[in-house]
């Protein structure tokens, strides 16, 4: 049987027509740029690095949603959006596989670091979430992000398990890698904020 094909990559006219409906407030844009981008984003980084796949997910997931945030950073003038991507992507890898050298652990632990308390120069430990102030953070979570906290700290690394957790099994798989690495990152920020004020 043969192996499937790479994914192909959108022709530089249609990249150029997603590109031009993004927006940082418009998640049906951001979708439909993720659905085109994604597979072939991670299937060039699997070609050009020996990285584990949630790492090379996430580094891709990264430079998308960096992108989401900015689009004024792509300037057409100095290459395509497909070479910008690439470059992005492989900046963010890097920057995955340097940390998790630094820390000497497990790649299952690498996700958890911002709550296990550890920090990046090998100091102090943060305040567990006992501590009363991390407690009132995490009681003012809401719902889903309490279940998102929950299956962070039992190590799940299944994003069908987040999506589900936060209503989002109708969207295509791409959109809910997205969707669930900014949830994921936003619990960990909004405790990694209060940690750091204590």
């Amino acid at each position: 049987m043969d192996a499937p094909s790479a994914p192909s990559w959108p022709s530089p006219e249609l990249a150029l027509e997603l590109f031009a409906t993004l927006r940082p407030d418009d998640p049906v844009g951001q979708a439909d740029f993720a659905a085109a981008f994604l597979d072939p984003l991670v299937a060039h980084l699997r070609r050009n690095n020996s990285a584990h796949d949630h790492d090379l997910w996430d580094a891709a997931t990264d430079a998308l949603v960096t992108l989401f945030k900015n689009p004024a950073a792509f300037d057409p003038a100095r290459g395509s959006l497909r070479a910008y991507l690439c470059m992005s992507a492989g900046g963010d890898l890097k920057n995955v596989l340097d940390r998790e050298g630094r820390h000497h652990k497990k790649r299952e632990s690498v996700e958890l670091d911002d709550l296990s308390g550890k920090t990046d120069d090998g100091g102090d430990e943060l305040p567990t979430l006992g501590h009363p102030k991390l407690a009132a953070a995490v009681a003012a979570f809401s719902e889903p992000e309490r279940a998102v906290l929950e299956l962070i700290r039992d190590g799940v690394r299944d994003t069908a398990a987040f999506a589900a957790v936060l209503g989002l099994t109708a969207l295509p798989g791409d959109a809910q890698f997205v969707e669930v690495k900014r949830a994921k990152d936003r619990v960990k920020a909004r405790l990694k904020r209060v940690a750091e004020g204590l």
